[in-house]
């Protein structure tokens, strides 16, 4: 009955998971391949990518992606959304991930202050 339990939690705490941060540099295993990138364009709009795991859906990081944009433009924004896989993200040291990850789904696209 214990291990039944604690794999209802584990499965609900992974299914659930997809951080919602910056991804950065992390000493201990490379870089935190789970949350957002963005870079300034040369026309002040923005391109960001938001990259989720194995265990969300498609909606859920279009729903971060969305999330975040509106956090970068303090009244309202256009955005180009495109759901893709990491391998086609434009940050290089986004690209060249453990296999495992390669699959993982992504969303980025431009955002445009208003």
């Amino acid at each position: 009955m214990i291990r039944k339990i604690a794999f209802i939690l584990l499965f609900s705490a992974l299914s659930g998971c997809v951080p919602y941060h910056a991804i950065q540099q992390d000493s201990s295993w490379g870089y935190r391949l789970m949350g957002y990138a963005e870079r300034i364009n040369s026309d002040g709009s923005f391109y960001l990518e938001f990259h989720g795991n194995g265990f969300i859906s498609n909606e859920k990081i279009l729903s971060n992606f969305e999330k975040r944009a509106a956090e970068l433009c303090i009244n309202d924004y256009e955005s180009d959304p495109k759901i893709l896989t990491r391998p086609e993200s434009k940050f290089e040291n986004l690209k060249d991930v453990q296999s495992g990850w390669r699959h993982f789904p992504m969303v980025a696209g431009n955002v445009i202050c208003k």
